[in-house]
């Protein structure tokens, strides 16, 4: 006999729910359970929002205090109260007046007067004192050192750093360790010492006769490294850690004399698209790893609207980077050489050139003066011609650092052209996907001459990084300070900045991600070989660190031209 079939239990959903459910137990638990669920996202979510603006205002005030600390360091450096006398010397500076300032008690004022004194552009007070009082004292760099077939065995000459040539004779010098040496050893520490040892060289004015004949003769009588700096060094290291500055900070703040540290935003990012790229102008990078022949500086073009401080940094730094400013384009004889007079020219005596109002000229005198400097740009040879009369030209080799300065309507300046004149035709940058290719047509100046365009692109093609910045930067509302820091610092903080670069170019690829500066497309090698120039200095002066951002990506930006580059 067949069972009888029972039918399956069937629960009742209505009032029979998972027990795991709180308040399942409960006719419309559901609908309970969905708003109490909704209310305890809607807590969670109030108090993440509540926690993130904690951490938010935490962040600020963070922020703030690190700013305050950061600024402490301006209460380091002399404010602006000067000391003015009239210059002894026939130095016209500053309506005849001159800044003399005793900053370090434990440092006799002779040697910041001295300081002064040597700097190249300073260099006709130089003469005048040596002129006038048979004797002086110079302080800084050798430039170059030089035998000479008329000259004795035992002596050579030295051109200083300001371009002043001095002899040096053993039987004139009063250091007794250099009496017992051979005059090769001497040479070969002269020579060592060029651009690497900052030196403090006595010099007399000699005065004999040769035959009838009266000659007068700067000679060195005796010498020392100056060794004040170590003890500036360690100042900056301790300063840099207790105000927490990375060195671009430090930089900016005191050679600059820029309070950074209560910008925000956009003011902040305009003052970085400006300044940056003409610090990493400044010092030089020496690496195995790219060609002998290539300059070590980073030359730099710049285009602005007016008054966005590029005349006012090329003078900040004029006389600690032995830099030579010109607010038009120099002729020949004066920044190359003068061949009637036999005097080197600006290059021959300075280690960096800044050249104002240079999209200023017509297109000839643009195209003579690239024709000029090009090699030189690229090789650092310079030709020199020899005289009027004779048609022989040398060669000579002296790497220079150049910052190209000029000018281009900005954002507002154009808008009120177009509104002034609705037929106004100015260049539109949005056609350009980069700052390079921008440049290149603002220095066209509307020129269809093809050899003159072929100039210009291959003037642009030597220089590393070209920037087109729109906007207008008020320098005063920037909190501009009006400090004087002890030139001493500055010298001990130029020196630590390119120890950094140095160490880092002598093995670059510890440091920096060289195959990612070579899986870019380059149009030019030279770009490429520029980007790792900016990537090593970038990496020295953290740069990287302050921005938040790699070596490598910032230097593939700036060569590419796209740093800044916004022309909406």
């Amino acid at each position: 006999m067949s069972k009888k079939r029972q039918k399956p239990k069937v629960k009742n959903w209505k009032t029979k729910m998972d027990s795991d459910l709180p308040g399942s137990e409960k006719p419309g638990a559901i609908l309970e359970f969905v708003k109490k669920e909704e209310k305890i996202t809607k807590e969670k979510e109030e108090k993440t929002e509540e926690k993130v603006e904690i951490q938010n205002n935490e962040k600020i005030s963070q922020d703030s205090d690190l700013r305050e600390i950061k600024k402490g360091i301006f209460n380091t450096f002399i404010k602006g109260k000067r000391i003015i006398e009239k210059d002894a010397y026939g130095d016209y500076y500053s309506n005849n007046l001159v800044t003399l300032l005793k900053y370090d008690n434990d440092i006799p004022q002779i040697i910041y007067e001295t300081l002064r004194l040597s700097n190249p552009s300073k260099v006709t007070a130089f003469k005048s004192k040596l002129a006038s009082e048979r004797k002086i004292s110079f302080a800084g760099f050798i430039a170059d050192v030089k035998e000479s077939e008329n000259y004795e065995a035992n002596q050579f000459k030295i051109k200083l750093g300001n371009g002043v040539s001095v002899i040096y004779n053993k039987r004139y010098i009063r250091k007794k360790s250099d009496k017992g040496k051979k005059i090769e050893e001497i040479i070969e520490y002269f020579d060592n010492a060029k651009n690497n040892k900052i030196l403090w060289v006595d010099i007399e004015l000699k005065e004999y006769y040769l035959g009838q004949k009266l000659v007068r003769e700067p000679l060195i009588v005796d010498y020392r490294e100056l060794a004040l700096w170590e003890k500036y060094k360690n100042n900056i290291l301790d300063k840099k850690e207790k105000y927490k500055l990375t060195w671009y900070e430090y930089v900016m703040c005191s050679l600059i004399g820029l309070n950074i540290f209560d910008l925000e935003g956009h003011e902040k990012e305009l003052i970085d698209w400006l300044y940056i790229p003409r610090i990493l102008m400044l010092h030089r990078v020496i690496t195995p790893i790219l060609p002998k022949d290539m300059v070590p500086y980073t030359h730099v073009l710049q285009l602005t609207p007016a008054a966005t401080g590029k005349t006012q940094f090329a003078l900040s730094v004029r006389d600690l980077y032995n830099a030579e400013y010109y607010d038009k384009l120099p002729t020949p004889a004066n920044l190359i050489y003068h061949a009637l007079d036999e005097t080197p020219g600006s290059v021959f005596r300075h280690d960096y050139i800044f050249i104002d109002e240079f999209s200023k000229p017509p297109t000839e005198k643009i195209s003579e003066f690239i024709n000029n400097i090009n090699t030189g740009l690229s090789s650092g040879v310079w030709a020199i011609g020899r005289g009027n009369y004779e048609k022989q030209q040398i060669n000579k080799y002296k790497p220079v650092g150049f910052g190209f300065f000029g000018n281009v309507l900005g954002k507002q300046e154009r808008k009120a052209m177009n509104e002034i004149d609705p037929y106004y035709e100015g260049i539109d940058f949005k056609n350009f996907e980069d700052a390079r290719k921008a440049a290149q047509f603002v220095l066209y100046k509307k020129s269809k001459d093809e050899n003159y365009r072929v100039t210009i692109n291959n003037f642009i093609d030597r220089i590393a990084i070209v920037s087109i910045i729109f906007e207008t930067l008020n320098l005063s509302k920037l909190g501009l300070r009006d400090i004087i820091p002890n030139p001493l610092e500055l010298y001990a903080l130029k020196q630590i900045i390119q120890e950094r670069i140095d160490q880092i170019a002598k093995e670059p690829e510890k440091y920096i991600d060289i195959e990612k500066i070579d899986k870019e497309q380059w149009e030019d090698g030279r770009m490429r070989d520029n980007a790792i120039k900016v990537a090593i200095k970038l990496m020295a002066m953290e740069i990287d660190k302050y921005l938040g951002k790699s070596a490598e990506d910032l230097a593939i930006e700036m060569v590419k031209g796209l740093w800044g580059w916004n022309p909406k």
